[in-house]
């Protein structure tokens, strides 16, 4: 969770694993999975620990009401399944999925929170975070019911896009070349937080290392060519490790700082009004492929 402020709202959604927070496990919501119905994701979480080795326990939890007695008779690890913990992260998140599958409200509440960081606040450092200083922003743990219920929305997120793109009858398509005013490498020079870029691609890659490596940004910063660009900011060695959680917001924030000071650049985008933007890339993540089979992360 390095340079995730977790108390910033504008960057980060925290939830407590408590039962009245809609993103918990423990939220009252009854779900069927495989024919079953269960009265909320953790009894179905701790039911599936017994599923194939103890049908005794099993049905203890599925007749359980209250969510103390689920939980406490899911902690009988004698006959826990041999396999759970290489499972027990799909099995979370196929609970989770459920309830918000079935749960159009609530599926809209996960999808409200965008592109922001979701922190899991629990006392059990491998689903959560753990607070060490709030007003150092220290934190302990993995967080993996956050980092699954990122991935479940951004799995919305993607049918989203897919719904509309099927829906609008016109399209607008650019290349990710640097002759394109909507790419990335197109030559509009931006500045950002006081600072001046050639374009959104050195400011893109410049993020990667501004506190991981300070040599190697300066290097890019210093840069003169789109390539040299590019080719500094593919060091993995040491990136950023929250990049992969703020890429899609640093690429939004200079595509954002370009239209905004470029109004002719602006006004080709406006232009685009009612079309799906469809951008194609070698790259798979960002754009679509020539057969148009990807994911075009990009400006819609």
């Amino acid at each position: 969770m390095e340079n995730i402020n977790i108390n910033d709202k504008s960057q980060c959604y925290q939830f407590y694993e408590i039962a009245s927070h809609p993103f918990s496990k423990f939220y009252s919501a009854e779900i069927t999975v495989d024919n079953v119905k269960y009265n909320c994701v953790e009894q179905y979480y701790q039911c599936s620990k017994f599923v194939t080795t103890d049908a005794k326990i099993f049905n203890m939890i599925l007749n359980a009401t209250d969510i103390q007695t689920i939980h406490l008779l899911g902690q009988n690890k004698s006959a826990i399944r041999d396999d759970w913990f290489a499972i027990n992260k799909e099995v979370y998140y196929k609970g989770q999925q459920a309830k918000f599958n079935q749960y159009p409200a609530l599926k809209q509440q996960l999808i409200d929170t965008q592109n922001k960081y979701i922190a899991c606040i629990d006392s059990v450092d491998f689903w959560g975070v753990t607070v060490e200083n709030v007003e150092t922003n220290k934190y302990n743990g993995q967080n993996t019911a956050g980092l699954l219920l990122m991935k479940l929305r951004n799995e919305y997120l993607k049918q989203e896009t897919e719904e509309k793109k099927n829906e609008t009858s016109e399209i607008y398509e650019f290349y990710e070349v640097y002759t394109a005013p909507f790419s990335k490498f197109y030559p509009a020079k931006v500045t950002i937080d006081n600072t001046e870029y050639l374009n959104v691609e050195q400011y893109y890659q410049c993020q990667k290392f501004v506190e991981s490596d300070p040599e190697l940004h300066q290097l890019i910063l210093n840069a003169k060519s789109i390539d040299m660009i590019h080719l500094l900011g593919q060091n993995t060695g040491n990136i950023r490790s929250d990049w992969f959680s703020v890429n899609r917001d640093i690429y939004y924030k200079g595509q954002r700082a370009k239209f905004n000071q470029h109004e002719d650049l602006k006004k080709i985008l406006l232009e685009t009004k009612g079309k799906y933007i469809r951008c194609i890339d070698t790259d798979t993540f960002w754009g679509l492929s020539v057969n148009h089979n990807d994911n075009n992360t990009k400006l819609m």
